[in-house]
């Protein structure tokens, strides 16, 4: 990752596709002004690319932040724990979102090369981009 022409960090990152779905994982580190460490993200979709669930392990200028959203149908609960605080909401989302959250790259490894009309992308929690659009076609890895 560079800012300014300048090396700012890394993200290390696995596709894996088995017979429940596809699995993204990824981990790494932008330094300063940024400051974030990403130990672990997960992304999870069934092998028709339905969202199931998304998971962060990270840390921002020192202070833990996780993150768990759990998609059942077309209904996103996400717990956000950062630091001592913990909010847990639902939302409304489509059932073939593509889950975005910000400022985490690993996951655009499900995306297609560049952005269709008609991608729904979701940055958790509660923030839907294209969802006024109903096309469900999906990317394809490996």
């Amino acid at each position: 990752m560079f800012l300014r022409a300048e090396r700012i960090g890394n993200e290390d990152i696995v596709v894996t596709r088995t017979a429940d779905g596809w699995t993204i994982g990824s981990a790494g580190r932008i330094g300063p002004p940024i400051d974030l460490e990403a130990r672990q993200v997960i992304v999870r979709y069934t092998a028709d690319w339905k969202p199931i669930e998304l998971r962060i392990d990270a840390s921002v200028r020192g202070q833990a932040l996780k993150m768990q959203m759990v998609v059942s149908g077309q209904s996103a609960t996400t717990t956000v724990t950062q630091g001592d605080a913990s909010n847990t909401r639902t939302d409304p989302i489509p059932e073939d979102a593509i889950l975005m959250p910000n400022p985490f790259f690993g996951p655009y490894e499900g995306t297609r090369p560049a952005p269709q009309n008609g991608d729904r992308w979701y940055r958790a929690p509660g923030v839907c981009h294209g969802c006024g659009i109903s096309d469900r076609s999906r990317p394809v890895l490996g």
